[in-house]
């Protein structure tokens, strides 16, 4: 399963954790009662589509520790997953999720590793509808369900315009620190919300040999969940290439016996993600939690899901590639003070360490 570029349902659960040991009238003598922690998002470009339900709990003891335990956060009883696509108010046959056990592997961290437990479609979305969540417990008759009457709408393609290509038909984007530059998008119907990150290919050499090192890449986030600027029919987000240039040097070691270049045979890659207007809430909303408030002023986590929490919501993804550096890009990567002792060669060759 792709990595998901906003949140995590491991933050999600968390939160559920402490907000409910933040709130001062929580009867801890009361039934106990399962809370689903759900997290989903739609992207027609994916050939399957995952949505994961857990559950949320409140115990006497370590809730950390307990997260390591499966029973604490998978159901025992049988769920039905489904989702409801709806042309306008008129709702379609549902689309039925099967249980994946252990099919995608799991980052480890603070939650159970082992069962890893999803609900999986393999199919296609359609664009123009909407789709509704729906999990039903075959087992307390409980039902859940996202929280728009007639389903999310979901995040559609989108242009992107600049960089765009020179008059030799490529793409190109200068590092000059005095003019930042400027990237530009068409907004994408029903998104709230976007990343953009930076790849940037690079080759390291030995300096007596010529023979190749290390052939890698770094990387960096020009947008992260954010909502872009508007400027005319565009949103735009500013590229300063010091970011770039700082990035390089914390991340490469300084060396003497090597030297390195931009790999122009792959070309720097752009990979935007704009997520869906209910993802922008609930990102939103985080930020506001971790704005310092303290424990009595806490305010409950966004979620869409009735009777639950978590966030429904869909995504889309471009990518654009073979963006190529301009010589004086080249010149300024090799000579900067900031990059010089990386040993990088300019448009000619030439080293300035």
């Amino acid at each position: 399963m792709k990595k998901i570029l906003f949140g995590s349902l491991a933050t999600l659960l968390i939160t559920v954790l402490v907000i409910s040991g933040c709130k001062q009238d929580i009867d801890l003598t009361s039934d106990y009662k399962e809370v689903p922690v759900v997290y989903g998002l739609l992207n027609t470009q994916d050939a399957t589509h995952y949505i994961r339900v857990q559950k949320g709990y409140l115990i006497d003891g370590d809730a950390y520790a307990a997260a390591g335990i499966p029973d604490s956060i998978y159901y025992s009883d049988s769920l039905v997953v489904r989702l409801i696509p709806y042309t306008g108010a008129n709702a379609g046959n549902p689309i039925v999720f099967s249980k994946q056990v252990n099919t995608v592997v799991k980052d480890s961290g603070t939650f159970a590793t082992t069962p890893h437990i999803l609900y999986a479609y393999t199919g296609t979305l359609d664009p123009s509808k909407s789709y509704k969540l729906q999990i039903i417990n075959t087992t307390s008759k409980d039902t859940f369900s996202s929280a728009e009457q007639t389903g999310i709408a979901l995040v559609k393609d989108f242009q992107v315009v600049s960089p765009n290509q020179d008059l030799i038909g490529a793409n190109v984007i200068g590092l000059s620190s005095n003019a930042p530059y400027t990237i530009r998008w068409r907004a994408a119907d029903n998104a709230g919300i976007y990343d953009i990150k930076m790849r940037f290919p690079y080759r390291e050499y030995d300096n007596a040999t010529n023979t190749l090192q290390v052939d890698s890449f770094v990387e960096v986030y020009i947008l992260k969940s954010e909502s872009g600027i508007v400027d005319n029919t565009f949103l735009i987000a500013s590229f300063n290439p010091l970011l770039l240039l700082n990035t390089l040097a914390n991340n490469l070691e300084v060396r003497n016996d090597r030297y390195r270049i931009f790999k122009a045979t792959e070309g720097i890659k752009l990979y935007f993600t704009a997520g869906g207007t209910t993802l922008a809430q609930f990102i939103n909303s985080q930020k506001a939690q971790s704005g310092g408030l303290t424990s009595n002023e806490a305010l409950p986590p966004y979620t869409n899901i009735t009777d639950g929490v978590g966030i429904f919501s869909s995504r889309y993804s471009k990518t654009l590639d073979s963006i190529m550096l301009t010589n004086a890009a080249l010149d300024t990567l090799s000579c900067h003070p900031i990059t010089a002792p990386l040993r990088f060669r300019g448009s000619n060759g030439q080293v300035c360490f």
